[in-house]
């Protein structure tokens, strides 16, 4: 058995990440995670789904009024979204 250098747990955890193609998962789980920040808690009460799929996220609201609150923040959203995930873009937000 040939000795290898340890290596950091990060490195292990990407290269387990990058060998099982979970990337894609991961990045739609932190986008919906990021929309949840941006959105704010009082807003966050309101939505009972919120998915990702194919560079559009799309988010189910319970209340009119807190509905187009976040349509009036859709552009300032968009744009933050697509700064902080270069790699996954969210080209639409769609609100039910």
């Amino acid at each position: 058995m040939l000795y290898e250098k340890p290596k950091p747990i990060s490195d292990i955890i990407s290269e387990i990440v990058r060998e099982e193609h979970l990337e894609n998962g991961l990045n739609s789980a932190r986008i919906v995670t990021r929309f949840k920040e941006l959105i704010g808690l009082s807003e966050q009460r309101a939505i009972s789904k919120i998915s990702f799929s194919k560079g559009v996220l799309y988010c189910t609201v319970t209340s009119s009024i807190v509905r187009s609150s976040i349509f009036m923040k859709k552009r300032e959203i968009l744009s933050r979204l697509q700064q902080e995930n270069p790699s996954q873009t969210v080209k639409n937000i769609v609100l039910r």
